[in-house]
C-alpha cells in the first residue's frame, strides 16, 4: 500500500465590490506586474511591459488596484490561478499596510479557489514571491499514529497494530511518527528558529517520501 502524504500549507494568505473602469486593463499589473488575463485558462500571463508592480511603494495605491482587478469582467470565473495571484498581492499590500485582519481574509479567499490544489506542494512554495511580509512553508507528514488512522481499519486492536506494522514496513525509520512530533515540526516552522526558511517544504515523514 503506497502512502501518499497529505501536503499541509502553514500559512492561510474577499473579494472587494469595486466597479471596474475604463482602465481596469493597468489594474492588473498595478496588483500582480503581469499581462489582463485575456482568454488562457489558468490567466497567468507574463510580466506585463511597463508595470508599476516593481516600483509600488504605496499600499492603498495596491489594494485598490487589486481590488478593480479582481472585480473586473476580464478576470474570468475558471481563471482561479490568477485569481489566488491578485488576492495574494493585495493580502501583501493589507500587511504593509497593517491590516492583518483584511490581509488573512485574502489569504483564505486565495486558498479557497484553489482548493483543488491544496495538496500541490509547488503551489504552496509559489505564496511567498506574491507574500514578501511573511514565510511560506510547507510541512508534509507522513503516517501518524492518530485515532483517524487506525480507525480506518475499524475498532479491533489487532487489525489496527497490524496495519501500523504495515506502515512501520514502508517506513525506512521502521515506525509511524506521533502527533507530538509532527506538531514539534509545526512549532518549528511557526518560530524564529526558522526565520531565514522561506518557500520550504519540510517532510517529517521518517524518510517515507525518499524512497
Amino acid at each position: 500500500m503506497k502512502y501518499k502524504p497529505r501536503y499541509a500549507p502553514l500559512a492561510t494568505c474577499l473579494l472587494a465590490a469595486v466597479p471596474a473602469h475604463a482602465s481596469d486593463k493597468t489594474d492588473f499589473a498595478g496588483c500582480d506586474g503581469l499581462e489582463q488575463p485575456g482568454r488562457q485558462e489558468d490567466g497567468m500571463r507574463g510580466a506585463a511591459s511597463a508595470s508599476p508592480f516593481a516600483s509600488a511603494s504605496i499600499p492603498a495605491i495596491t489594494i485598490g488596484t487589486c481590488s478593480r482587478a479582481l472585480a473586473s469582467p476580464r478576470l474570468l470565473p475558471t481563471q482561479k490561478l490568477r485569481q489566488a495571484n491578485l488576492l495574494r498581492a493585495r493580502a501583501a499590500a493589507f500587511l504593509q499596510s497593517s491590516n492583518p485582519a483584511a490581509a488573512l481574509k485574502d489569504i483564505d479567499a486565495a486558498s479557497a479557489v484553489t482548493a483543488d490544489q491544496a495538496n500541490d506542494p509547488f503551489f504552496a512554495r509559489s505564496m511567498p514571491e506574491k507574500m514578501p511580509c511573511i514565510r511560506v512553508n510547507v510541512l508534509s507528514p507522513g503516517p501518524v499514529h492518530t485515532p483517524g488512522l487506525v480507525g480506518l481499519v475499524g475498532d479491533d486492536e489487532m487489525t489496527q497494530q497490524g496495519f501500523l506494522k504495515h506502515f512501520a514496513a514502508l517506513i525506512p525509520l521502521g515506525r509511524v511518527g506521533t502527533p507530538e512530533e509532527i506538531g514539534r515540526a509545526a512549532l518549528f516552522l511557526a518560530s524564529d528558529d526558522s526565520s531565514f526558511v522561506n518557500g520550504a517544504e519540510l517532510f517529517a515523514d521518517g524518510g517515507i517520501a525518499q524512497v
